[in-house]
C-alpha cells in the first residue's frame, strides 16, 4: 500500500510542477516564398528543452534535458512522384479562415473571442516583431482582419503588416519570445470554453455526433 501511496504523491507533485513552472518559448522564421520556422520549448530554465524547425515540407524535433538528447525525429521532404503515378489531391474544406473570422464576427461570440484574445496574448506574455503582408482574398474579411490586429499592436507587439484586399497572400516574417505559465493557460482556455454562446457550440457538435453515431448503428 505505501509504495502506491508514494508513487501516487509523486505523480501528484509532478503534475503540479508540470503546471506551475514557466515555459519559454522562442521562435523565428518566415512564411512565404521560403518557408522555415524554427521554435525553442525550455521547462524550468532548459531542465527539459523541445527545439522544433519546418523547412520547406519537412521537419526535425528534438528533445533534450540538461543539454542531453533524449529523442530526435521528423519528416523529410518527400520527392515528386514518377509522371503517371500521382495521386489524386484530396482537398479539406474542414479548416477555412473564412468560416473562422465569419463564426467570430456575429455578435455575442465577437465579443468573447475579443476579450479571449486580450487574456490570451497576456498570459503568454509575448514579445513579437512582425513584418509582410496577408489577405484573406475576400476585402470584407481581410478588414476585419486588420481591425483584430490594430485590437494587438503596441509596444511588445509590434506587427508592422499590411493588409491585402487584392488577392489571398500570405507573406511574412518575424521573430518571438513567450514565457507562460501553463496552469494560467488551461483557467483561460477552460472558461472561455464555458461560456454560455461558446458552450452551446461544442455541445451542440457533441450531441450532433452522439447522434449519428446511434444512427450508424442502427443501420447496421
Amino acid at each position: 500500500m505505501i509504495p502506491i501511496l508514494v508513487i501516487l504523491t509523486a505523480a501528484a507533485i509532478l503534475s503540479v510542477l508540470l503546471l506551475i513552472i514557466p515555459v519559454d518559448i522562442t521562435c523565428r522564421g518566415e512564411w512565404g516564398e521560403v518557408k522555415y520556422i524554427k521554435a525553442r520549448l525550455k521547462w524550468a530554465g532548459g531542465l527539459a528543452a523541445l527545439d522544433f524547425a519546418v523547412r520547406e515540407g519537412s521537419f526535425n524535433t528534438t528533445l533534450s534535458t540538461g543539454g542531453l538528447t533524449l529523442w530526435r525525429g521528423g519528416k523529410k521532404k518527400k520527392s515528386l512522384p514518377r509522371p503517371g503515378k500521382q495521386k489524386p489531391v484530396k482537398k479539406n474544406n474542414n479548416f477555412s479562415l473564412r468560416k473562422i473570422v465569419e463564426l467570430l464576427s456575429e455578435g455575442e461570440l465577437f465579443k468573447l473571442g475579443i476579450a479571449f484574445i486580450r487574456r490570451l496574448f497576456g498570459a503568454f506574455r509575448l514579445d513579437v516583431n512582425l513584418s509582410g503582408r496577408y489577405g484573406a482574398g475576400d476585402p470584407a474579411l481581410t478588414g476585419l482582419l486588420a481591425g483584430l490586429l490594430a485590437l494587438v499592436n503596441g509596444d511588445k507587439i509590434k506587427l508592422n503588416v499590411q493588409p491585402d484586399f487584392t488577392e489571398e497572400v500570405l507573406d511574412l516574417r518575424g521573430a518571438l519570445r513567450s514565457r507562460l505559465i501553463p496552469l494560467e493557460l488551461l483557467g483561460i482556455c477552460l472558461t472561455s470554453l464555458w461560456q454560455k454562446p461558446v458552450r452551446r457550440i461544442w455541445l451542440s457538435v457533441i450531441k450532433t455526433k452522439i447522434k449519428f453515431k446511434k444512427e450508424a448503428v442502427q443501420h447496421v
